[in-house]
């Protein structure tokens, strides 16, 4: 009954269990390499000299069901994308590595691209971005995710500030709006955060855990491909930018992101200016 029960509510709400990976984040059998965090902030907001940092490509999948490790090493090949990237070689960042490749190890879930970070180097007034494209994959029947191939890197100098209480206007591609008030702005961590709800579900209508994660970079928001309410369901919130630019800050008690909720029946957009109270 429990199920039946279940089963009755997703269908009245309109989610999605299909195992579509490009339209619902649900990867059935198949092999699939992507970025898990799409976008990843590196903040320094004072000169340290040279920093380390790893970052990850993920195994999404190993295609049986049973984890998501595989029994061999898989190389990944990767392109810097010179249209998006506003960042350098050489000032915010340096390669440790010559090659355009990361190899997952096997029976591990992640590789690791290593970049040595010149804290010293970063924009006062603005981020500048390293935009990295997933372009191969070695091992036969391996895809790499349409939906996580890119990663930004954000190189900001900048602390955000928007961690608060607000009250959320929420406007639905087909004029629909949905007003909620005394929302939290929850941080986890610099200029990474949390919201309370996503699209026009009330608060703990779908789940018990369903905003959603933003960036604020210098006064941009952006919203990284996520599964609805934390995993609860396969459906996708993201943004729709090719840039990372889903909204702005418009000032000290305000701001403003877009984003897109994917479902079986056709995606919806939805756009929420926040006001702080």
């Amino acid at each position: 009954m429990k199920k039946i029960i279940a089963l009755i509510a997703l269908v009245t709400i309109g989610l999605s269990c299909s195992t579509d990976v490009d339209t619902n984040g649900s990867f059935g059998n198949s092999k699939i390499v992507g970025f898990l965090k799409p976008i990843q902030n590196v903040t320094h907001v004072e000169d340290e000299g040279v920093v380390l940092k790893q970052f990850p490509f993920d195994l999404l999948s190993n295609g049986n069901g049973n984890g998501s490790t595989f029994n061999e090493d898989v190389t990944i090949t990767f392109t810097v994308d010179d249209v998006l990237s506003t960042a350098t070689a050489g000032l915010e960042y340096d390669w440790v590595n010559d090659s355009n490749q990361v190899v997952i190890p096997a029976g591990q879930t992640y590789g690791s691209l290593p970049l040595n970070i010149n804290t010293g180097n970063f924009n006062d007034l603005q981020n500048t971005s390293l935009v990295l494209t997933m372009t191969s994959v070695d091992k036969e029947g391996f895809v790499i995710s349409s939906q996580n191939k890119k990663l930004i890197i954000n190189f900001v100098k900048c602390l955000s500030s928007i961690e608060g209480v607000y009250n959320v206007v929420v406007t639905r591609e087909d004029g629909v709006v949905k007003t909620f008030y005394n929302e939290s702005i929850e941080y986890v961590s610099a200029n990474y955060y949390k919201t309370t709800t996503t699209g026009h579900w009330p608060l703990n209508s779908i789940a018990t855990n369903q905003g959603f994660f933003l960036s604020d970079v210098c006064g941009t928001i952006q919203v990284a491909s996520q599964s609805l309410a934390q995993g609860s369901y396969t459906n996708i919130v993201r943004g729709l930018s090719f840039d990372g630019h889903d909204g702005e800050v418009i000032d000290e008690n305000s701001f403003q992101v877009t984003y897109e909720i994917t479902f079986a029946t056709g995606n919806m957009t939805y756009t929420s200016v926040y006001t702080r109270i």
